[in-house]
């Protein structure tokens, strides 16, 4: 089977055009986030995934479901991914609809994970930092996990700097392991 974020890039590059044309960028967040919270639901899936349900009738039930809150555009897109049982690719769709927009946006999201919540100064100035080393605007997207023990993990596109301490600690015990052998 194909993996679906290889599925999902053309209907994202495509949703992308009509969103720039239109300058309709939010009121497409919005829409495909819907829809993937309704496609991600597993009563849908279920429904989505049953045999016995064909592409037109599952189409009716989930235009019944988010159908007044979208576009006649984005209603044609739900028909053709009904259609063609793609439906389940609308959290895929979606994340590489963000991810398309935050490019032509010039926006790199982070992911900043903290073993501790960070002082709003703290994030301002690690993302002036970013906004400097990436040349882009960053939107700072702030998580804590306690099994870090210190420091941060930032993510940012394909990059990754990990300065916790569960890293460090990490390093070192592959280090002892290595002179062990």
């Amino acid at each position: 089977m194909h993996n679906p974020a290889t599925l999902a890039r053309p209907y994202a590059r495509a949703i992308l055009q009509l969103a720039r044309r239109d300058d309709a960028f939010a009121q497409w967040s919005q829409m495909l986030g819907l829809a993937a919270s309704v496609a991600a639901d597993p009563r849908m899936q279920r429904l989505t995934g049953d045999p016995r349900f064909s592409g037109t009738r599952v189409e009716t039930i989930f235009l019944a479901i988010v159908g007044e809150q979208m576009t006649g555009q984005a209603k044609q897109l739900l028909r053709l991914l009904a259609e063609n049982k793609r439906l389940p690719l609308l959290p895929a769709i979606r994340s590489a609809f963000e991810r398309l927009r935050a490019e032509d946006e010039g926006v790199l999201d982070v992911r900043i994970t903290s073993a501790f919540p960070l002082q709003e100064e703290a994030v301002e100035a690690l993302s002036a930092r970013l906004q400097t080393k990436f040349g882009r605007r960053v939107r700072p997207h702030v998580h804590i996990d306690a099994s870090l023990i210190g420091g941060v993990k930032i993510e940012a596109g394909d990059h990754v700097i990990d300065a916790s301490v569960l890293h460090a600690l990490d390093a070192l015990s592959t280090l002892i392991d290595c002179r062990e052998e």
